[in-house]
């Protein structure tokens, strides 16, 4: 007489497919943990190569000076590159997002101006706002030339200076502020970096095309790097 077979008459899972379900579960988990190790050496590979750059910049800079002709101690006035921080209109805005000068000259009140010997590296940030909402950021990574140099005429850098860096759009500048975060972060002065770091970082910007209006957005300096502003 047949009869139904009970639940516990039921077949269940094979000895073998037990097996290939266990397989598949550490497979995917394997694959997980290998996907975040690699992950997180990019990261490190990314800091070290950072950290490198930043310390062959320092020595290059260090060697720089030791067997600079001009030595910044020893230029005269006329020698130097002046920042001139002028009073502007409220929408205008300029500061110094890094930069270490020689010296620092008021000539008048309220004009005060910052000085760079020869070979001195720093950076400069303008904002300007437009009545229509439009604004326009721009950066410049600046090397202060000899007197002879032949440099490039900058907005209230006198004579001018060899550009190393240009940055024009928000979205450009913020990318190379987060840059220099991060290089600030490593315990590295961005001042102390060659020019040869600055021209490569230069080479991985977009280049600068027709102004494209930043829809309000502008860079600001922050309580850290906002040195200078008029």
């Amino acid at each position: 007489m047949d009869h139904e077979p009970s639940p516990t008459d039921a077949p269940g899972p094979s000895a073998t497919e037990d097996s290939d379900v266990h397989r598949d579960s550490s497979g995917a988990t394997r694959a997980v943990s290998n996907a975040e190790c690699r992950a997180k050496e990019s990261k490190r590979q990314s800091k070290r190569l950072l950290l490198n750059a930043g310390k062959r910049g320092q020595r290059a800079a260090q060697n720089k000076a030791a067997h600079s002709s001009g030595a910044p101690l020893g230029c005269t006035e006329q020698a130097l590159t002046r920042v001139e921080f002028t009073p502007h209109d409220r929408p205008f805005a300029m500061w110094l997002r890094f930069g270490k000068p020689k010296i620092t000259l008021v000539p008048a009140p309220g004009h005060p101006a910052e000085c760079y010997a020869p070979g001195q590296v720093f950076g400069l940030a303008r904002s300007v706002s437009h009545h229509d909402g439009d604004a326009q950021s721009t950066f410049d990574v600046l090397e202060a030339g000899q007197p002879e140099d032949d440099v490039t005429a900058q907005p209230c850098v006198r004579p001018g200076a060899h550009i190393l860096l240009s940055a024009k759009g928000w979205r450009t500048v913020s990318r190379v502020f987060s840059l220099i975060d991060a290089i600030e972060a490593l315990g590295i002065d961005p001042c102390c970096l060659a020019p040869a770091f600055w021209t490569e970082i230069q080479s991985h910007l977009p280049h600068h095309r027709t102004h494209v209006p930043d829809a309000g957005k502008h860079a600001q300096p922050s309580a850290q790097d906002a040195r200078r502003r008029s």
